[in-house]
């Protein structure tokens, strides 16, 4: 078993937009295997996304192109959040959002969302 450092980690989380623990545990299965760990974060099934506009590490826009692009989710339906008004909006839709919704969200209003999405 490889011994997986948070540098690692990061650099994976750069090239797919993939979240933490998801990274680590595709480096851990791979065996530390960059290409290895890319396969079997592109195996990993959703029904859909939600991501916000402005993230620390990697911005949301750009995990969403990854998404589309290289990970090949043209299909996966994409929600994405952000308090960055029409900037944010803009930003996201070009990118491949199928939806964005302004922070703060209701529970109410993220859920008849997934629902309409998830439906059509």
């Amino acid at each position: 078993m490889a011994n997986i450092t948070a540098a690692e980690v990061n650099k994976l989380r750069q090239m797919t937009g993939a979240g933490m623990m998801d990274c680590k545990a595709a480096l851990v299965e791979s065996d530390g295997d960059y290409e290895k760990a890319v396969e079997i974060l592109r195996k990993e099934t959703f029904d859909a996304l939600i991501i916000d506009v402005y993230l620390p590490i990697l911005d949301g826009p750009r995990v969403i192109m990854q998404a589309r692009t290289e990970l090949g989710l043209a299909d996966l339906p994409i929600i994405a959040v952000s308090a960055g008004g029409d900037a944010a909006r803009r930003s996201a839709l070009e990118a491949g959002a199928n939806i964005f919704l302004d922070k703060p969200m209701r529970l109410r209003q993220v859920i008849d969302t997934m629902q309409r999405l998830l439906a059509g």
